[in-house]
Formats: C-alpha cells, structure tokens, sequence
C-alpha cells in the first residue's frame, strides 16, 4: 500500500458502523452512503460467511439487529442479502462487504474490524481476494493477531483493538492503536503513528479525544452532521 496509518484519516471523527440514526440501522448500506455524504471516514464491522462471502454486521448472531437467532458466518450470501435489518426505513437487508465499498469507492478510509469466529486462513485468503482490485484506503483492524500479522505482512496498515493502549503485545507491533475511552491517555504516544479512542457518545469524551487521540470513533446518532464535521 503506498499509504500510512497516518494518511488515512480525513478529519477528528470516524463514523463507527456508519452514520446510524433512527431509521437508519447501523452497518447498512444507507448508514455508508450518508458517512460518505457527509465526508466522515467509516468503522465497519465484517464476518466471514459460509460461502466465503464477506457481511457487514457487528454481531456474531442475528438476534439484536434482525430478530432471529441465527449465526450469521454459517449464512450464504444469498441469504443473508434477504435478511431484513430492524428499523430501517428503507427495509435493508445485511449488506456484503462488495457492496459497501461499490458506495465508499475511495471517497473516505474504511476502518475494517475483522470479526472471526472460524478459521482465520479462510478469513484472511478470501478476504484479500475481495480488496485487492480497490482502490480506496483501508485499514485492518481488530482482536485477531493472525489476521493483522497477515495483512500487515501484505502492507496494509493495522490497528489493534485494546482496552489499554500498549505497543506490543506478542511480538505484534501494530501501525495504529484503537483504544477504549478508559484506556486514554496514551504515556508512550511517540510510539503510536496513530491513535483512536473508542466509543465517544457525548461531548465530554469527544472533547477528551481530542487532547489525546488522533481522532474519534464516535456513535453518530449522538451528535448533529456540524459537530462531526467539525470534530
């Protein structure tokens, strides 16, 4: 990749599973297309499928966000595309991880959090054949240190999802470091080309972001399109 962890945030915010709000579910191809309205950098959250098909949702089951208990890595793509997501307006299905990035098309980075609850092989093989023709910036990030190594080894760069930020863990040296609120400030900071605190709700923790992370992963139901902007 010819791009930095650095270069890849366009402003203090980064809307976390889309610009959700009532009406808009979170993770939904609606959710994406307002984000990239608005020129909000996206977190997405994507599952591995039965069909090696790749989902953007963020739990593991169906429950919270469809009502119904399945889980969704042992879905087909078929099948998942037809399963309605709650409250949305627009009465959208689970979106495939193809059809968020036909919306985003480059416009703004996608923070990737790699969800694996299968074999992490099949997870990193069949997701770098979906990346490799897009041309848009991506980072990998999550909980999963095979995945990162593997797509840190393929240049891309990576973030590791903790609730306390630290340097290294396992001999894994991440790019990046998304941090839990509580987790904030970083002592090493020099350490960190990039830092991202997790999950700002209100005005007092994007204000507390501000003064110590680079940028925001901020729920945007909480917040009107002008204070994001402006972050």
């Amino acid at each position: 990749m010819d791009y930095t962890a650095k270069d890849l945030i366009h402003g203090q915010c980064i809307a976390h599973r889309g610009f959700f709000k009532k009406g808009v579910p979170e993770n939904s191809a609606e959710s994406i297309r307002l984000a990239v309205e608005h020129g909000l950098d996206i977190e997405i959250d994507v599952h591995r499928c039965m069909d090696g098909s790749f989902a953007v949702a963020h739990d593991f089951t169906l429950f919270r966000n469809c009502g119904i208990p399945w889980v969704l890595c042992c879905l087909s793509r078929k099948a998942f595309g037809k399963t309605r997501l709650l409250g949305s307006d627009k009465k959208e299905c689970i979106p495939s991880l193809e059809e968020v990035l036909e919306i985003v098309d480059g416009k703004v980075t996608i923070f990737l959090e790699a969800k694996v609850l299968t074999s992490p092989k099949k997870y990193c093989r069949d997701l770098e054949k979906v990346l490799q023709n897009y041309k848009g910036k991506v980072l990998i990030h999550g909980l999963h240190l095979g995945v990162l190594r593997y797509f840190q080894s393929k240049g891309y760069p990576t973030a590791l999802l903790c609730v306390k930020a630290r340097t290294e863990k396992k001999g894994f040296k991440p790019e990046a470091i998304n941090a839990k609120l509580s987790g904030l400030p970083v002592e090493d900071k020099e350490n960190f080309p990039l830092i991202m605190g997790w999950t700002v709700r209100d005005n007092e923790s994007l204000e507390k972001c501000a003064k110590v992370a680079d940028c925001a992963v901020v729920d945007t139901q909480h917040f009107d399109v002008e204070t994001l902007k402006k972050g």
